[in-house]
């Protein structure tokens, strides 16, 4: 009987490892191209204070860009410091770069907890935005760690401000978010939720998220409404106003907190 064709070639070249380093060699794998640079964007902190925000190259959630939000919000957040900030707990969620929060531990915040997806290049982008941009007696008072929406952050405290800069567009996060938020807000906290309609013909689903948190017994306000500039992404469909607008939003329990 003659050899199988799997046989032959096994016999050919000596073992079945031998037959894959063998069609490696005739069929090469192309190299992995490498990751996109990091880029950078400034942001002038109370006007004379340049932070240097660094972005990682590429990344599928987002967070190789400095969004409109977050500079609307890191303004938001040094006008209202003594409401939001001064001596408070504060938890960014998918900070991204993170200049929100990092503007919260400049502006004398108690403590400040940033998240992101547990991805390690993410985290130690963030980590690096911390060293590089906050003096050295406060970094202890800053710490970085990854949160999967849904779940509550692994600290033994609550925080008194929540920061949720451009995250709403993640529909299918609307509720996951919501839990989080819930399982991390101290009584009496406020919920701070900045964004734009970057797809303005969704702009009823990224509202869908407010609609919630009113169905889950969260009080909602909006705080702020600014025209930028101009819109992040040229290239996107859509009324260009609308998505050259950033809002902000607070969500509170309404249970013993005073507006």
């Amino acid at each position: 009987m003659p050899p199988s064709p799997a046989r032959s070639l096994r016999s050919a070249s000596g073992s079945d490892s031998d037959s894959d380093l063998a069609l490696d060699g005739v069929f090469p794998r192309e190299p992995s191209p490498p990751p996109p640079e990091p880029t950078f964007e400034s942001y002038a902190h109370r006007g004379d204070r340049e932070l240097s925000i660094r972005l990682v190259g590429a990344h599928p959630l987002w967070a190789h860009h400095l969004w409109n939000a977050a500079r609307v919000f890191a303004e938001y957040l040094t006008s209202e410091r003594e409401r939001f900030v001064l001596e408070k707990r504060v938890l960014e969620l998918g900070a991204g770069g993170a200049l929100p929060g990092l503007v919260c531990a400049l502006e004398g915040a108690e403590e400040v907890l940033i998240t992101d997806y547990p991805d390690e290049p993410l985290l130690d982008n963030i980590r690096h935005n911390v060293s590089t941009n906050i003096p050295p007696a406060f970094q202890p008072l800053v710490a970085v760690s990854g949160l999967l929406w849904g779940q509550p952050p692994s600290t033994p405290s609550s925080f008194h401000t929540l920061l949720l800069s451009d995250l709403i567009f993640n529909h299918s996060q609307h509720s996951a978010l919501l839990r989080t938020c819930a399982a991390a807000l101290a009584p009496g906290g406020s919920v701070l939720v900045f964004y734009t309609h970057h797809r303005p013909h969704k702009a009823k689903e990224d509202m869908g998220f407010f609609e919630l948190a009113r169905e889950t017994g969260w009080a909602v306000e909006k705080v702020l409404e600014r025209r930028m500039e101009r819109e992040m992404f040229v290239e996107d469909q859509g009324d260009v106003e609308v998505r050259r607008t950033v809002w902000g939003w607070r969500l509170w329990r309404e249970e013993g907190e005073e507006r």
